[in-house]
């Protein structure tokens, strides 16, 4: 963890600590909830809004899924996505909306990590992002989401279902001037 908190002022290790602490408790949380008789899992990839109108592109990091105005992502299991690792799949995103307003969708089935020490770089490279939603299957990734929410400055917001992201990304692109 020294060698992450190197990269930040005091105040943003203090925020840091804090975090890892948080995140740790609600791990916990979670697990303890996960073991609970009565824990369903929600259904993954069951509502996927009609797929006919977007094209998929394969990525070493996962699939990718667009039309003219959202992109949505499914990323393998266990990834960390990082700067480098996702600029293949960022410049094909940036090429393809080419400067225009994009909504952007994380399908958050599998389990990955975004390595939020590049937040900074990732905000820069999407100035054209103007919805960011999060599909969280599980209160990890639910938790995870509300973490990186102090890092990311796009306009983000979790949704449980798949088709509920993706009404509300069109809904906010829709109310773009």
């Amino acid at each position: 963890m020294a060698h992450i908190l190197q990269n930040f002022d005091n105040k943003n290790k203090e925020i840091i600590i804090e975090i890892s602490m948080v995140f740790y408790l609600e791990i916990i949380k979670c697990e303890l909830y996960l073991q609970h008789p009565n824990y369903y899992t929600l259904a993954k990839m069951t509502n996927i809004p009609n797929l006919e109108g977007l094209q998929k592109k394969e990525f070493n990091i996962g699939s990718i899924f667009f039309n003219d105005t959202y992109v949505i992502t499914n990323f393998s299991e266990g990834i960390d996505i990082n700067h480098n690792n996702f600029e293949s799949v960022g410049n094909y995103i940036k090429s393809h909306f080419n400067g225009r307003d994009f909504g952007y969708i994380a399908n958050r089935e599998n389990s990955y990590s975004i390595n939020i020490t590049q937040a900074n770089i990732f905000n820069e490279a999407f100035p054209n992002l103007k919805a960011y939603a999060v599909v969280a299957y599980n209160l990890i990734t639910e938790r995870v989401f509300e973490i990186e929410d102090r890092f990311f400055e796009f306009n983000r917001k979790s949704f449980r279902s798949l088709d509920s992201a993706v009404e509300w990304v069109e809904k906010t692109l829709s109310n773009i001037e």
